[in-house]
């Protein structure tokens, strides 16, 4: 493995990891969102929280797809495979896409099993 392949693979693993923690923060809000509603106190906070839910939402989403194109950089094609097609390209990114999901959700996993969040 040449030195571009590991970055480019060490890049996607930290855009899977900071996924993983707008997803974290992503369920939080949601969490908090579906606790506090009908309770007058909090009625105030919940279109920012709505807010921050969808900013982490996006952010989550965005760095997956980034992860699934860093993980097709630094590769290798030989020249006896010929030119490729769009269809697998397509269908590389969404394998390399369906990776960084499996990634992104077992940091996740890996989170609830180290800091046991406590539930609001």
């Amino acid at each position: 493995m040449n030195a571009k392949r590991l970055l480019a693979i060490l890049t996607a693993l930290a855009l899977m990891f900071g996924a993983s923690c707008f997803a974290v923060l992503w369920m939080d809000a949601v969490g908090k969102i579906s606790g506090w509603t009908g309770l007058p106190q909090y009625e105030s906070k919940i279109p920012e929280l709505r807010w921050q839910a969808t900013l982490w939402e996006v952010l989550a989403i965005a760095l997956l797809f980034m992860a699934a194109f860093a993980l097709g950089l630094g590769k290798r094609v030989a020249a006896s495979d010929g030119p490729t097609t769009w269809t697998s390209l397509l269908f590389g990114f969404l394998g390399r896409l369906r990776i960084s999901v499996i990634g992104a959700v077992l940091f996740v996993l890996l989170f609830g099993a180290i800091f046991r969040l406590p539930s609001s």
